[in-house]
């Protein structure tokens, strides 16, 4: 028996007498041979570029593949930390940097398929299924969930694409949408953070297979223009979990968790499940209100109960675009003794209920420090309601009020500015002055400032006002007096925290700059005139 290596073959190929076909063509036998031949050798010669491009890596890169994996690894993982916080919609369309990282070299596709940390965020779009030549999304899931180890696993699942958001439910890509949930629900039990922005319809199909025990955000977004036309969807899992942070912003959507963990919750639409939250969480901190959609004439009665509701634990309430009535008996239910922050913002002509917020305070003995109002709109029955809300709220540290349109916002922003710079910190029999303990205020406005510039100044002349930190934020032409500039400017550099936004931009900053350009043009002209003058002289 002979046995032919690839060497002996190719110098006795020579020896071989030429293939005796008619024709002068070559037998099939002969064709599979030669082609054979190319194959091995490409293969060979690809071995051995890629072993060649591995060393010239390795002689290449000095640095990254010479520091301990660790560090190495530490360096991939700040490199995809911003697409871990925030992705947006155009760095979803985009390879994520996790495989970008692989692309390099060897070494580098190494370390970062060995890092799982890297791999312990997973965000996506909802979409149709791939090409034949490209890689199935479910298999790019499957693997990638698979390189995150036992890690906690942060999820963000965005919109289906090309989905006409009209229809009742999605026909394409549905059944594909599916297996990729599925694929998502085996690993249910690392789930730490899981953030669904897609239709309704979808959010029923991630209920886990084993129990949540880690997840501690849950944030579901509905598609923006999209209502639900059938059954209202909820999310349910095999197993209640019980998050910490909630932010559920889909009116039509029923949750079924547990509340005993729940610390922040921001909902919308949903005011059984506030009342319900504040009666059944108590560790509960924080509770934001949105109110879009839903009449009020869809708002049974017994929903509010007849009895107060107390919170011990309860510091920070907002709410947005609350219709008055409803927000007067939400509030006349509470009584909330921690409550230190408070956030109201209106659309159209919605009304700061002064009142209610004030017997609210007066029931809980709370101590509000932070304040925040926006109004859209404001009548002229409204103009003294806030300085009579400020009036009682004497522990106030920070207040940012907005107004948009309203022909009485220059009056009220005066008036707010003018009690801040008359008022003592003590008024007579040891009364509390009008904000004596503020130390933040913001103030922000469409267009009409009025005359409020000359009363920043006077604020400052109170000693307890010199830690007051003053930002107003304006979209229109100042007109600032040039001697109310000068003396704003002196307070700033004697260390007072003052800014005043034009158009998102720091003008005082602004016009500090122009001047130095200035007078550093004016003191090159004085230079040369005197440089000229004392030519002059010596010329003579």
């Amino acid at each position: 028996m002979v046995l032919y290596s690839r060497a002996r073959r190719q110098r006795e190929r020579g020896k071989l007498r030429p293939c005796a076909v008619r024709y002068g063509e070559l037998c099939f036998a002969c064709k599979e041979d030669i082609q054979l031949e190319r194959n091995i050798q490409d293969s060979e010669v690809q071995g051995r570029g890629r072993t060649l491009r591995t060393q010239m890596n390795a002689n290449h890169d000095p640095f990254l593949l010479k520091l301990p994996p660790e560090i190495a690894s530490h360096i991939f993982y700040l490199s995809v930390e911003e697409q871990r916080c925030d992705p947006g919609h155009d760095t979803l369309k985009k390879l994520p940097m996790q495989f970008l990282l692989g692309t390099i070299c060897r070494g580098w596709r190494q370390l970062a398929r060995s890092t799982p940390e890297l791999w312990s965020t997973l965000s996506f779009t909802l979409t149709k299924p791939m090409k034949a030549e490209g890689v199935p999304v479910v298999q790019v899931i499957t693997d990638w969930l698979l390189l995150s180890g036992n890690l906690p696993l942060t999820l963000r699942v965005f919109d289906v694409e090309n989905w006409d958001p009209r229809e009742t439910h999605p026909t394409a890509s549905c059944s594909t949408c599916e297996v990729i949930i599925d694929a998502l629900n085996q690993h249910s039990g690392r789930w730490k953070e899981v953030f669904l922005h897609i239709p309704s319809y979808f959010v029923h199909y991630f209920h886990g297979t084993s129990c949540p025990i880690r997840l501690c955000d849950l944030r579901i977004k509905r598609q923006l223009n999209w209502a639900y036309k059938g059954v209202a969807p909820i999310f349910r899992m095999s197993s209640r979990p019980s998050p910490a942070h909630v932010f559920i912003s889909s009116p039509y959507l029923s949750i079924d968790i547990l509340w005993n963990n729940l610390r922040d919750l921001e909902i919308d639409n949903m005011l059984g499940t506030c009342i319900e939250v504040i009666r059944e969480a108590p560790l509960l901190e924080c509770l934001f209100c949105h109110w879009s959609i839903l009449p009020l004439a869809d708002i049974p009665a017994f929903l509010f109960p007849n009895i107060i509701i107390r919170h011990m634990r309860l510091r920070k309430l907002g709410f947005f675009g609350f219709p008055t009535d409803l927000l007067v008996r939400f509030l006349n239910i509470l009584e909330l003794p921690s409550l230190e922050d408070y956030c109201h913002i209106t659309k159209g002509h919605g009304n700061i209920v002064v009142d209610e917020v004030t017997s609210l305070i007066n029931r809980s003995g709370s101590h509000l420090k932070y304040l925040e109002i926006r109004l859209r709109c404001m009548r002229s029955t409204q103009v003294g309601d806030l300085k009579k809300l400020l009036n009682a709220l004497p522990d106030l540290r920070t207040l940012k009020v907005e107004i948009y349109y309203s022909p009485f916002r220059s009056l009220v922003i005066s008036d707010l500015l003018e009690t801040l710079s008359s008022s003592p910190p003590t008024l007579a029999g040891g009364i509390p002055g009008f904000l004596p303990h503020l130390q933040y205020l913001n103030l922000s406005f469409i267009d009409g400032a009025g005359s409020i510039w000359g009363n920043i100044p006077q604020i400052y002349s109170w000693p307890h006002r010199k830690i007051l930190s003053r930002e107003v934020n304006a979209n229109i032409d100042l007109g600032i007096e040039v001697d109310v500039l000068a003396k704003i400017l002196r307070l700033i550099d004697q260390g007072l925290d003052i800014c005043i936004l034009h158009d998102g931009e720091n003008y005082l900053r602004r016009f500090n700059q122009a001047r130095r350009f200035t007078c550093t043009r004016l003191g090159l002209r004085l230079k040369q005139k005197l440089e000229l003058k004392r030519m002059r002289i010596k010329g003579k």
